[in-house]
């Protein structure tokens, strides 16, 4: 993922997010305690000055924009910050009809390998 969003189980494809929004839109059941698995292959950040984030609930580049209001970008680090390797994410509990949202800021690398979604 360069500079790049990219949604697991959002049901509306191509319709941002909003605040307003009063029910969730994904396929995903987030309503216990979950954690976020992702294998990470490679990171790269010429300017060593983006994040890598994980949102719930939101398509969006502003975490505002989803029902969870500011709580929905749940993780964020720098990208260089970031290793090779297994990288595991307590989720922030939301709904029985959620998704996910993993981006990288404009000129940020992040290679992922796979994700995982578990149940605690």
């Amino acid at each position: 993922m360069t500079s790049a969003r990219f949604s697991l189980g959002d049901t509306l494809v191509g319709t941002d997010t909003s605040g307003d929004d009063i029910e969730g839109r994904g396929v995903l059941d987030l309503s216990q305690p979950y954690q976020v698995e992702i294998e990470i292959i490679s990171v790269s950040d010429p300017d060593a000055d983006n994040n890598f984030q994980v949102y719930v609930d939101n398509n969006t580049s502003s975490s505002s924009k989803s029902m969870h209001g500011g709580s929905s970008k749940f993780y964020a680090e720098q990208i260089t910050n970031l290793t090779p390797g297994t990288l595991i994410i307590e989720g922030f509990v939301a709904t029985t009809q959620s998704f996910l949202q993993l981006r990288t800021e404009s000129g940020g690398t992040v290679v992922i390998g796979s994700v995982k979604v578990e149940n605690l």
